[in-house]
């Protein structure tokens, strides 16, 4: 396959994305575009112009081009999805390019709710939600290079489709509350390293639905340790939380609520009282 104007051979959607990341993953450690350019000319035999780079780094152009293989246009499903990813889901490239989003959790309406979307946004069927018996926890996939790449992209960028309605705007945050927040009592605290994408959670909150929040307060500096669904994981960034004031927790409940019976029925508890 070539391009008409220049025929040169086009490269597939595959080497691009595989480009894509390793142009990422080399910006993050600091290189300079000719860094990046010398090192990707000498793995791969291909060089890159700076232009291209810059266009990949700032999200201007993403690999897949202009091909539009599934609908990315906003809507509650999409924004669900950038919520979980913000927290709880992730992603991956095997050496077969296959590009996977994946969730794995402990609430199974949690993980099921993330495949409807799936489903929804993919224009496929559901994909299967399967229980993890050595990990104890339930498990889903669905494989797109289209909808990682859209994923990957900065929160600046992500904002578009999360600001798009009301109705995204509450996706977005069931989402990301489904995945980081906890409530005991009248008190739901979401927690993160992102400092300022728990500024942005607590904006988005407050202009969209008048719903208060306190913080984001360092809960825990890097170099600890913290107990994560009965095991022990080390610290490597500050954790940050953010609490919904106790007078906000009707609004939060009508307005966002949580996906998961495990979260929503103390919630509804809290505001009953």
């Amino acid at each position: 396959m070539t391009s008409g104007r220049e025929g040169k051979p086009l490269r597939s959607i595959e080497l691009r994305s595989l480009l894509y990341d390793e142009v990422i993953a080399l910006r993050k450690q600091k290189l300079s575009y000719n860094r990046i350019i010398a090192e990707i000319q000498a793995k791969h035999g291909i060089k890159l112009s700076k232009s291209h780079i810059s266009n990949w780094l700032t999200g201007t152009h993403l690999p897949t081009g202009s091909a539009r293989i599934i609908d990315l246009s906003p809507s509650s499903e999409l924004a669900y999805l950038i919520g979980v990813k913000m927290g709880d889901a992730s992603q991956s490239l095997n050496k077969k390019y296959s590009h996977k989003i994946k969730l794995m959790a402990m609430d199974k309406d949690f993980v099921e709710e993330f495949s409807r979307c799936l489903s929804i946004v993919l224009r496929r069927s559901v994909p299967p939600v399967r229980w993890i018996v050595y990990r104890q926890l339930w498990y889903t996939e669905a494989s797109s290079v289209f909808l990682r790449h859209f994923l990957m992209q900065s929160l600046k960028l992500l904002r578009t489709t999360i600001e798009d309605s009301n109705k995204c705007s509450s996706a977005f945050l069931r989402g990301f509350f489904d995945s980081e927040a906890s409530m005991s009592g009248r008190s739901l605290v979401i927690s993160n390293t992102d400092f300022d994408l728990l500024l942005y959670v607590r904006h988005l909150l407050w202009q969209k639905f008048r719903i208060e929040t306190t913080g984001p307060h360092l809960q825990k500096e890097a170099g600890g340790t913290v107990m994560i669904k009965g095991s022990r994981y080390k610290v490597n960034k500050n954790q940050y939380r953010a609490r919904v004031r106790t007078l906000s927790l009707r609004a939060f409940r009508k307005e966002v609520g949580f996906t998961l019976a495990r979260k929503a029925v103390p919630l509804e508890e809290a505001t009953e009282k």
